[in-house]
């Protein structure tokens, strides 16, 4: 009341109000144009009362119709609700002036109209600083009470039983692979977790996933021997198995597990069909692959996007170009679009034919049909520039990959770098190598070996022995190929040291060599005369099972290993020849 005006204007409504409706509270009502909307002039201030609603003079109450409109129009103004300012509810000035000077007053019918500001009062207006902040710590007290209630809730859940643990702990040793293998085998030998069928298709699948396959082959001969779970009664499992084996290439096997289920009664669907599709066509057999397309027509089966892709990606790995054109369309006259797998499948059987024209014609079908190009369909595309000795057309593609607002990775860069190497611009690679980490990308021993192999090629060894030093500083593990290069380089350019430094980097990594690799180093150990290294790698060899007297290359390395060791060179290394010659027999005793 103490913001509606002067004493004289309180007074003065006072006594309006308590002329005409002594029993009523007043309060003027804001309105964004024009007059209040609910007028209750008398007669004596001109104008005419809103239709269905008395005055004083004439009716002395409010029809039955008025009270309605009463109604709606309170309920209008609610809805419209006052203005906030510093905590305070205040009414916007030209409606309270209105109200002032006309002394219009608003009957309130019952609580409505109050009950309703007051709620939007409620909740819009914050009120002054110290209200505010009590509502702060309302809403968080009721937060944490929430909190603690929800916590009460789930103390009371059921702990998780045993037998959920033993699973976990099952899975976690499966997936660990080494030793932990056997642990999780012993968890099932003691009875600590009975494993199910859906178990053993969550392990093999998983595992194939992940391309463990040491461990998916295991798993398969524990639940063959010892479960009791193969071979598979369900052609959910059945297709697992398939697709396991397919990425193992043991098509052999696929194909037993194929035929198995057929003569007890299963029939394969669409998965066990794609799951034999992929693996014929990853052991480039697609005699095979066309031969179980045929029979999925025959058998009702149709086939989706995924078969087609699998039927394609089998002659795209043999070469057939034209077949696997004539399958992507096949595909399409059968209502199933390419998409940007189909596509790159395609471009990829290009690339291994060096058909660079159809090539670039797919690639240009694909980009006016709408399909968004990937980094794969780049990598294949500079993979086969690189291929084709054409390292300016490789970076017209880079730069037609930026347009695409692509980021390049670290298989762009690779491909780009071996683009140079084999182009013979070793210089162009180093500067990749740089734009590359600059870029933020890190390079991998792929990298390093593409780097490596342009420097070799270009005959500056030292420079190839500086990407070594890279290699060691970066932190990147030496894998077979690189180690492999790096001996290459140190048997041409008659390094030994740096032949050892390299071979203690291979064995300290524990990097499983190649038979290559043991022919490089006993030459280089050989030829330098270095017998005790070289009887070390023999060693080595023949417990990897590649020292074969059938083996032309290592029989005449060990010829000259022998003939090299005299009596009078000779430092106790008798004894270990002898045992060479008689475990490898006549051949070598010849020798």
């Amino acid at each position: 009341e103490r913001d509606r005006g002067s004493a004289a204007q309180r007074q003065q409504r006072k006594s309006h109000v308590g002329s005409e409706t002594p029993s009523l509270r007043h309060r003027p009502v804001a309105q964004k144009q024009g007059p209040l909307p609910l007028k209750h002039r008398s007669s004596s201030e001109g104008g005419q009362a809103p239709e269905g609603v008395g005055t004083e003079e004439t009716t002395g109450q409010i029809s039955e119709t008025g009270t309605k409109r009463l109604e709606e129009k309170i309920l209008l103004a609610a809805r419209e609700g006052p203005h906030v300012a510093r905590g305070k509810t205040t009414w916007s000035r030209p409606a309270r002036a209105e109200a002032v000077d006309s002394n219009q007053t608003m009957d309130l019918q019952g609580s409505v109209f109050v009950s309703l500001v007051v709620g939007k009062q409620d909740k819009n207006n914050c009120g002054s600083n110290s209200q505010r902040s009590k509502i702060r710590k309302s809403r968080k007290r009721k937060s944490k009470d929430e909190d603690a209630e929800q916590s009460q809730k789930q103390s009371h859940l059921p702990p998780r039983s045993q037998t959920d643990h033993n699973r976990s702990q099952f899975f976690t040793h499966l997936f660990a692979g080494g030793g932990h293998v056997d642990e999780a085998f012993s968890m099932i030998s003691a009875k600590k977790f009975d494993l199910s069928v859906d178990d053993l298709n969550d392990a093999l699948m998983m595992l194939s996933r992940n391309r463990k396959m040491k461990a998916a082959l295991r798993v398969v001969q524990e639940a063959k021997e010892k479960w009791g779970l193969l071979p598979p009664d369900n052609v959910k499992t059945a297709s697992i198995l398939i697709d396991m084996y397919g990425k193992a290439k043991m098509l052999t096997h696929a194909m037993e597990v194929f035929e198995s289920i057929q003569k007890r009664g299963i029939k394969p669907n669409l998965v066990t069909f794609n799951s034999m599709l992929s693996a014929a066509g990853r052991t480039d057999n697609p005699a095979l692959a066309f031969s179980l397309f045929r029979r999925m027509a025959s058998d009702g089966i149709k086939p989706d996007k995924f078969s087609f892709g699998a039927l394609i990606d089998g002659c795209a790995k043999a070469g057939m170009v034209d077949k696997a054109l004539e399958v992507s369309q096949a595909m399409e006259d059968g209502g199933i679009p390419k998409d940007q797998t189909t596509y790159a499948t395609l471009m990829e059987a290009c690339s291994r034919a060096a058909d660079m024209r159809r090539l670039f014609l797919t690639f240009e079908e694909m980009k006016r049909k709408g399909i968004w190009p990937n980094l794969i369909v780049f990598a294949i595309l500079i993979d086969a520039c690189a291929n084709a000795l054409q390292p300016e057309r490789a970076f017209e593609v880079f730069r037609d990959m930026k347009h695409w607002e692509l980021e390049p990775n670290v298989i762009i860069f690779t491909s780009l770098i071996d683009a140079c190497a084999k182009g013979g611009m070793p210089d162009k690679a180093n500067l990749l190598l740089q734009e590359m980490v600059q870029f933020g990308v890190t390079p991998n021993e792929k990298t390093f070996g593409a780097l490596i192999d342009a420097w070799v090629r270009a005959g500056n060894y030292d420079q190839a022995f500086k990407v070594l030093e890279n290699v060691q500083a970066s932190g990147v593990e030496i894998n077979c190929v690189l180690g492999q290069s790096l001996l290459q380089i140190c048997s041409v350019s008659n390094r030994f040291d740096g032949a050892l430094n390299v071979w203690n980097l291979l064995r300290g990594a524990e990097v499983k060599l190649f038979r290559s690799a043991y022919v490089l180093m006993l030459r280089i150990c050989i030829d330098t005369g270095m017998y005790e290294m070289a009887l070390e790698v023999a060693e080595e060899a023949a417990g990897r099972n590649f020292l074969s007297p059938q083996d032309r290359e290592m029989r005449v390395l060990m010829r000259s290993l022998f003939g090299g060791i005299s009596p009078a060179n000779d430092m106790g290394w008798t004894e270990r020849i002898n045992k060479l010659v008689a475990r490898y027999g006549a051949s070598f005793q010849a020798s």
